[in-house]
């Protein structure tokens, strides 16, 4: 992650390469399922699981997805980062899509708490995975990292939208 031009901070620049790794990501997590969705059919190419899974994250993935990005900067606003994080974690949990959405999303604000604003010193996989280590690490900072948080958060979600189209009822 370069994250500046110059040496100089750019949370936009970060979002957009934090949003092109999690396009990437989600298309990986697509074929994953379509893979184990497809394990009894002898017949389907390689090509056929690449087009499922391109179709799995334009129609279903990228739209929750999208929804998460949308909702998370008026949730840090109302309940603070550190509660709203915790809900991330929380729903992050199983394989269902809505899940992986959640995870996709928090893996990208993770990276960027710790790779770009140097606030957490833990590995990416670490944060994940240690949801109550991480918020306590991050408690003491967070009214700083919210404010910093703030123009990646609308950058990302900028992003999303421009990329993915909304869910049913969103």
């Amino acid at each position: 992650m370069t994250g500046g031009r110059g040496g100089i901070f750019d949370p936009i620049r970060l979002a957009i390469e934090l949003f092109l790794e999690t396009k990437k990501e989600a298309l990986e997590e697509a074929r994953s399922m379509v893979a184990k969705e497809t394990k009894g059919e002898k017949t389907i190419r390689k090509e056929e699981i690449e087009e499922r899974a391109r179709k799995r994250v334009e129609r279903e993935l990228g739209p929750k997805l999208r929804t998460r990005a949308r909702e998370m900067p008026e949730l840090v606003e109302s309940i603070g980062l550190v509660p709203a994080l915790s809900f991330y974690y929380a729903k992050a949990k199983d394989k269902r899509e809505e899940s992986i959405a959640y995870r996709l999303y928090l893996r990208a604000i993770l990276r960027y708490l710790t790779e770009g604003l140097g606030v957490l010193d833990l590995s990416i996989d670490d944060a994940l995975n240690s949801p109550a280590e991480t918020l306590e690490k991050l408690y003491p900072l967070s009214s700083v990292a919210a404010s910093l948080l703030r123009p990646f958060l609308v950058e990302f979600k900028r992003l999303c939208e421009a990329s993915w189209k909304a869910e049913r009822g969103e």
